[in-house]
């Protein structure tokens, strides 16, 4: 099995997934080997890679590392202080909602108590007096408004201002154009020298 092309064809189908339990036991006995041609370096540091790690899992150094890891950050039994802990978080949440529920009673009963609070009856037996006594004070809502308004028209007339000034804005972006025909002067100066 030590036809470099059938190592190659081999590798081509282990990297595809297409191999046999029997052919991948073949490359890993050459990859085993001393004698590996430089173009399957990376391939033998790979196999041994595996080796390796198929070398840790059957000596149970590292099964045993793992158990006594586990046992020591965490029991499957939860020892006694813990129980004692969670049964007070219970028992304490408990009473927390017992004082919650009685001080919730109290105060009802306080404010039903000193409530003076009564049933509103309509105060206009017509609803078209209703009416019209809504749409009077609706009225008088919107003159208020209206003349708290009346400041802000001021304002369109400092717009129409600026508006006004907007020639003289862009009369100083017409003076930086202004500014390159110099350069182009001093050129021409320069030049002509």
């Amino acid at each position: 099995m030590n036809d470099i092309n059938n190592i190659g064809k081999l590798l081509e189908k282990y990297y595809r997934g297409e191999t046999s339990s029997q052919e991948e036991k073949l490359l890993r006995e050459y990859f085993e080997g001393k004698d590996i041609p430089e173009q399957f370096q990376a391939d033998a540091e790979l196999f041994g890679f595996f080796a390796r790690g198929r070398e840790l899992s059957l000596s149970g150094e590292m099964e045993e590392r793992l158990n006594k890891q586990l046992k020591i950050s965490g029991s499957s039994e939860p020892s006694r202080p813990s129980l004692l802990i969670q049964w007070r978080y219970y028992w304490m949440s408990g009473v927390a909602a017992v004082i919650l529920i009685i001080v919730g009673i109290f105060l009802d009963l306080k404010i039903r108590k000193n409530s003076n609070l009564e049933v509103r009856k309509d105060t206009y037996e017509d609803p078209y007096i209703a009416y019209a006594e809504a749409k009077r004070v609706l009225y008088m809502v919107s003159e208020k408004m209206n003349t708290g308004r009346k400041p802000l028209q001021d304002l369109k007339k400092l717009d129409e201002g600026v508006n006004y000034m907007h020639p003289v804005f862009s009369f100083g972006a017409g003076i930086q154009h202004l500014e390159s025909f110099s350069k182009i002067e001093e050129t021409k100066k320069l030049i002509s020298k």
